[in-house]
């Protein structure tokens, strides 16, 4: 039987001490040399049979998506990630090849955007569950209530990937040779984040995608007290969109419901002002960005809608649906 020491010193070997850490993995906590920026804090919980089916996820994808989701996250506030704090509960009989593929999974996405494993707790539980604490430095956050009248809502990317293999992985036999099938699914067990933070210095609001579109940017306007509209127009012309409206219909989905409602891709959804806009432009940035809307004015009614957005049946959504429709974690 393996021992909770065991267990660490696997974890130690993995994750080495950054020169930058005074104390690390073994001590009773991490000691960090003073960051030169704002401290910013962020945390997800990810348990088994809630938000992943083990029979569906390798223990190396389990590490890997609650690792971007908090890394998307500390990405969300226009700052930087540093470190992640790890915990998990072990159900009776967790091998040490277990952890260490967890681990290595984490390290897959910490690897990607310099970010050290500082520390963390193991205990046991009837179910796996994995806890991360991520911290990151920023001088200036990007809130959401930053967006402003005149606006551009912009993206990076389509979503509804995450959703759509979600469902397949519900409804059918997932089948890796299936090109139809592994690309969405793929997108669901292992999302794969790309840094927005050459958009940081021209954005006015930002926040991941991880609820759902709509969700997710009705979030931007309560919290900046304007209304957005959405045009179906500029969604349909992202690159992508398409070919995964055909592939959700294969699978009996509506392609739109997904893109607008599905959650946990990760992508990047704030708005940006005309002139940014076109300096950002003007720049040619690297990240693919990509207009889909624009904030229209102040909200009068706090009551009325803060997304003015058609949904699949013809019918405006309203603030109770917004909720209902968004992704559920629980």
């Amino acid at each position: 039987m393996n021992t909770e020491q065991q267990f660490i010193s696997a974890l130690a070997e993995i994750f080495p001490k950054p020169s930058e850490l005074l104390v690390g993995i073994g001590d009773d906590a991490a000691v960090v040399t003073q960051l030169k920026q704002n401290l910013v804090a962020a945390a997800d919980m990810a348990v088994e049979d809630v938000h992943f089916k083990r029979n569906w996820s390798s223990n190396f994808q389990i590490g890997a998506k609650i690792a971007t989701a908090n890394i998307a996250d500390i990405f969300a506030m226009g700052a930087e990630p540093k470190y992640l704090l790890v915990s998990v509960a072990l159900p009776k009989g967790t091998k040490i090849d277990d952890v260490k593929e967890l681990a290595l999974g984490i390290k897959s996405v910490s690897d990607r955007f310099a970010t050290q494993v500082i520390g963390g707790d193991i205990s046991s539980s009837e179910k796996l569950v994995v806890s991360i604490s991520a911290l990151g430095q920023v001088s200036e956050p990007i809130l959401r209530s930053g967006a402003k009248t005149g606006d551009k809502v912009v993206i990076t990317g389509l979503p509804g990937w995450s959703a759509l293999g979600l469902s397949i992985l519900e409804n059918s036999v997932p089948n890796s040779t299936n090109s139809n099938q592994s690309g969405p699914v793929l997108a669901h067990l292992n999302p794969f984040l790309v840094s927005p933070a050459k958009l940081f210095s021209y954005l006015n609001s930002l926040t991941d995608i991880s609820d759902g579109l709509v969700a997710d940017i009705s979030n931007i306007a309560r919290s900046s007290n304007v209304e957005i509209v959405l045009q179906s127009s500029l969604i349909s012309g992202l690159p992508g969109f398409n070919e995964f409206s055909e592939l959700a219909k294969l699978y009996g989905q509506a392609g739109l419901d997904l893109i607008l409602n599905g959650g946990e891709d990760h992508l990047f959804v704030g708005t940006i002002s005309e002139n940014n806009y076109e300096r950002l432009k003007k720049e040619k940035v690297s990240e693919s960005v990509f207009v889909i809307g624009q904030v229209t004015g102040k909200m009068l009614d706090k009551t009325s809608d803060q997304i003015n957005q058609i949904n699949p049946s013809g019918v405006k959504l309203d603030e109770k649906e917004l909720k209902s429709l968004g992704f559920k974690h629980f």
